[in-house]
């Protein structure tokens, strides 16, 4: 499908969605207010169909409103969603090397996620998610994302140009689509720095991270070029930019065979950090940080229910111990979701690899599981996970997770 027939739909259902989570299921906070469901957007949730990936480009708004018709001041009530995760697992660990397996079954709690977003007038919205996590009698608040865009920067429309400021989630080709409580992909969690060093800041490109990034969709490059280049302190505030701060860039392009997506893209994100050792009292040390990675998502042409995905990362810590060592990283993954049923019924899997070169670490991890929307706000959702890492003469240990459970939307 090309762009302007995309358009020409878009104008049809008018403002369905302006706030989107590139990480999150489905929001329902605008599918409620505009009489939709979540599908408008996504095929299988979390993945983002063509209607949600323009919004998401365009800065979750329509292009060419340059804004949501009523800005959140002129609204009687405040704009909020609200996502429950209710779930039961159970968790096998056998260690080879001591002969030991643990098992544990367990409530794992209530999940819970608040999400806002809006616009503030003309050319400006908002988004924010709020996890909340209630566990063993604790409850927990944090702030994933909280972030103001100016949209449609050229006026044109076009969703060219677009820019972002705050607390926010980069937009990586892939987000995790897997139940249990380990769906990143394992190389997104990659940390080369031993236990007793830290970072002046956390550099992981998958996380919540402060900075600012221009954005946007070329629709003139064949059929859709979504890019993002942006600039970061670091997964944590009030961090001196001299002390850690990193780039990050990504491409991906659209076409299409016989109106199935085709996807290809390329992500870099790279820079440097202070590095303090716990058992010294030497100066703290520059350590630069390098990732790299190239993915690709391609959808059958002929039933258009079976879309496979997968990418391949490249890691780099220039200098981990003050003395100019290298570590270095590769691994990828390769998933599918297969749609049995349209909006009501889909499996999913995956397939996780890493490799760390010095020290030897190798983890594998495979994930499959369902969901099943009996409402679109709905889902029950269960999922099975089987881990294992190899580290030489230290660990042999594959951990099996199955899961159960339901999630929730209003």
């Amino acid at each position: 499908m090309k762009f302007r027939n995309i358009i020409v739909e878009i104008a049809t259902l008018s403002t369905i969605i302006v706030g989107l989570n590139d990480r999150s299921t489905a929001i329902p906070l605008f599918a409620r207010k505009y009489n939709t469901t979540c599908f408008t957007c996504h095929t299988a949730e979390p993945l983002l169909n063509d209607f949600g990936r323009r919004f998401q480009a365009a800065g979750y708004q329509l292009p060419g409103t340059g804004s949501d018709p009523q800005t959140v001041f002129d609204q009687t009530t405040f704009p909020i969603a609200l996502l429950t995760q209710p779930m039961i697992s159970h968790r096998e660990t056998t260690e080879r090397l001591m002969n030991t397996t643990t098992t544990n079954t367990s409530f794992s709690g209530i999940e819970v996620g608040l999400f806002s977003s809006g616009s503030l007038g003309a050319n400006f919205s908002y988004f924010t998610e709020l996890p909340v996590a209630i566990s063993h009698g604790e409850t927990s608040i944090e702030i994933n994302d909280i972030h103001i865009l100016y949209t449609d920067v050229l006026h044109d429309g076009s969703g060219n140009l677009n820019f972002r400021f705050g607390k926010m989630r980069l937009f990586i080709p892939f987000i995790p689509n897997t139940l249990l409580s380990n769906a990143d992909p394992l190389v997104y969690g990659y940390r080369a720095l031993g236990v007793t060093r830290t970072a002046a800041n956390d550099l992981n490109f998958a996380d919540p991270t402060f900075g600012v990034s221009a954005f946007g969709m070329l629709p003139q490059v064949l059929d859709g070029l979504r890019w993002e280049i942006g600039a970061t302190g670091g997964n944590k505030s009030d961090i001196d930019l001299k002390s850690a701060h990193a780039f990050f860039a990504s491409l991906n392009q659209t076409m299409y065979l016989d109106n199935a997506p085709l996807r290809i893209g390329a992500i870099y994100y790279g820079g440097s950090q202070d590095v303090y050792d716990t058992t010294i009292t030497a100066h703290p040390w520059t350590n630069k940080v390098s990732r790299a990675g190239i993915d690709a998502e391609i959808s059958d042409p002929w039933t258009k229910r079976v879309n496979v995905f997968g990418e391949y990362l490249i890691a780099l810590d220039a200098n981990t111990n003050n003395a100019g060592t290298s570590h270095r990283m590769n691994g990828g993954f390769i998933g599918i979701n297969v749609i049995i049923a349209p909006e009501r019924f889909y499996f999913y899997g995956r397939y996780d690899y890493m490799s760390a070169h010095e020290t030897g670490d190798i983890q594998k991890q495979i994930d499959i599981g369902f969901h099943y929307h009996a409402r679109p706000n709905v889902v029950f959702i269960a999922g099975c996970t089987v881990m294992s890492e190899i580290l030489p003469k230290s660990v042999d240990e594959t951990t099996l997770t199955l899961g159960l459970g339901a999630l929730f939307g209003f």
